[in-house]
């Protein structure tokens, strides 16, 4: 049964939108926003060598957009674990991991402190 109009026509109003339209639209673009998204991957994350060793004689992975430098955390069962560890640090982290510890991240400090 078609509504009537406030003009007077037995036309269906074709500008108020149905529900289900509205539905099927948010639910639409809630999907684009998932599917932009990218799965992060653990493993190929902690398990590579993002960071290097740099001119200054410290470990980071490199800088970002806004020129701040950055490193990524390790996992301590990586077998080349040691090559992400700042120089300075490395003779402490190495005496808690014989120990047992294991640590995830390990910097000297930063260069403002």
């Amino acid at each position: 049964m078609s509504k009537k109009n406030p003009l007077g026509s037995d036309a269906t109003d074709v500008f108020a939108p149905s529900s289900i339209v509205h539905e099927v639209v948010v639910e639409r673009q809630q999907f684009q926003q998932e599917e932009s998204k990218q799965a992060v991957d653990i493993q190929r994350i902690s398990f590579s060598e993002h960071n290097r060793l740099r001119e200054n004689g410290r470990v980071y992975g490199g800088y970002d957009k806004n020129g701040n430098f950055y490193a990524v955390s390790i996992s301590p069962y990586f077998e080349k674990f040691h090559t992400q560890i700042d120089p300075g640090i490395f003779p402490l982290v190495d005496a808690f991991r014989q120990k047992g510890y294991l640590t995830c991240s390990s910097c000297y400090g930063h260069p403002t402190r």
